[in-house]
């Protein structure tokens, strides 16, 4: 209940703020970069930089990483599927982030399937074997980057 009037308190003082007005500006541009200016460092202070304090994130991490068993030394592969907007990426960044340390190299790519639409799968070797091996090549099919 806390919480709930915390939240209250907020949207009500959010209903107080008032805007800017365009006639103030020479142009949209300027009220914008104005309103920009204002508003993002505020939101830096108030949005946690770590995607588990959204709301029901915390849960569906442990979930996978109870999945992933990182005790044990065997391999595992873990699938996260569902509708867009639901915080797969999410979960696998957290993931990614709370055990990269673990491991040699390590390469995070979120939204494969649009990346692969985008700059084909060439690329995409690409960007991996740059990043796992550090080392920038130009690959010439994607049969040269299934075999390194």
């Amino acid at each position: 209940m806390e919480n709930v009037q915390r939240w209250r308190d907020a949207f009500v003082e959010a209903g107080k703020i008032s805007g800017y007005h365009l006639l103030n500006f020479t142009d949209e541009a300027e009220c914008v970069k104005k309103l920009v200016d204002d508003i993002f460092p505020k939101s830096l202070q108030i949005i946690s930089p770590f995607p588990e304090s959204l709301v029901g994130m915390k849960s569906q991490v442990e979930k996978v990483t109870s999945l992933l068993d990182m005790e044990s030394n065997d391999v595992r592969s873990i699938g996260i599927w569902g509708m867009g907007g639901i915080g797969k990426t999410e979960i696998a960044n957290v993931l990614h982030q709370r055990y990269r340390h673990q491991f040699e190299a390590d390469c995070f790519l979120g939204d494969v399937g649009n990346l692969h639409q985008k700059n084909g799968l060439t690329w995409l070797q690409q960007v991996v074997i740059c990043k796992l091996l550090g080392e920038k090549l130009t690959l010439t099919s994607e049969h040269e980057g299934m075999n390194i």
